[in-house]
């Protein structure tokens, strides 16, 4: 029987995060019905877990209005789920996705590390096209020297340096202009991001944008924070561990941790790891797919 649960996944020092749903022994449900009870859930994402007795749980995504191939602070959270009903234990583990597969660990401190694609870097993009969504001026998306660029380490995001944390907690979107240009662009959203952090130990500071997917702005993103180290190594800053906190804008702080395998020219592989707080079970109704 199909279990619901609000869990909040990518959290700092145990606080914040970024809630997720989460459904256990999804099996029976169509795809028409998790879209319903992903809507009424009514989080950023929620995740359906099915084919619990076997060596490879599939995973499924779906925001309010659509399904997504991939969602790393939603893994965080199914996987937490999971752990802390006793269904999983510690170890590395493999997860089937609406396509393919990934691996996850599980580490003895409670952690979730997602592994996620090679990084693929699109064309970089014109800030003069990118600064009206934003609410800026092209030279302030010019002013750190980095390129405006879609990345995907499973989702392509378009990932956007700004030159301080003042800026980066300024801006305003226009959420339908961004969601016509995420859709032209066959992008999910935009990721925003300074080299500022609060917190001194940290890579960068953070915010995720995704209006096309219904998600005018979330807490923590664990793809496109993936996507992001990757972008920091091909340009320059190259360290063998990255953080990034995200949310402090929507009063709920978040912290993902990253590590990348690279070569001697690029990133080949891409890891996200984070804790999720306690779960919640909840009552919602199951919705019917008629």
């Amino acid at each position: 029987m199909m279990r619901l649960f609000l869990q909040q996944a990518y959290t700092d020092a145990g606080c914040g995060g970024n809630g997720a749903g989460v459904a256990i022994f999804a099996d029976d449900l169509d795809e028409a019905a998790m879209q319903a009870l992903a809507r009424n859930v009514g989080l950023s994402e929620t995740a359906f877990v099915s084919g619990l007795l076997s060596s490879c749980p599939v995973i499924r995504y779906f925001t309010p209005v659509a399904e997504v191939d991939l969602c790393g602070h939603a893994t965080v959270a199914a996987w937490t789920v999971m752990a802390h009903l006793g269904l999983v234990r510690p170890g590395r583990h493999r997860q089937g996705l609406r396509e393919g597969e990934i691996r996850v660990t599980l580490d003895n401190s409670g952690a979730v590390w997602m592994d996620q694609k090679p990084p693929a870097f699109d064309p970089i993009l014109d800030p003069a096209r990118v600064a009206p969504i934003l609410g800026l001026a092209p030279e302030e998306l010019t002013a750190t020297g980095l390129p405006i660029q879609p990345v995907s380490t499973g989702l392509t995001d378009i990932l956007v340096p700004l030159p301080s944390r003042r800026l980066l907690e300024a801006v305003i979107p226009d959420l339908g202009a961004m969601a016509a240009f995420n859709t032209e662009t066959d992008t999910v959203g935009f990721h925003l991001f300074c080299m500022e952090p609060r917190n001194p130990a940290h890579t960068a500071c953070c915010r995720n944008f995704a209006p096309a997917y219904g998600i005018d702005e979330e807490s923590a993103t664990g793809s496109a924070s993936g996507a992001l180290a990757a972008y920091l190594w091909m340009n320059g800053h190259q360290q063998e561990r990255y953080i990034f906190e995200q949310g402090h804008a929507m009063g709920s702080p978040s912290r993902m941790d990253v590590l990348l395998a690279c070569d001697d020219t690029r990133p080949t592989g891409v890891t996200v790891g984070g804790y999720g707080g306690t779960p919640v079970e909840t009552t919602v109704p199951p919705p019917t797919s008629g």
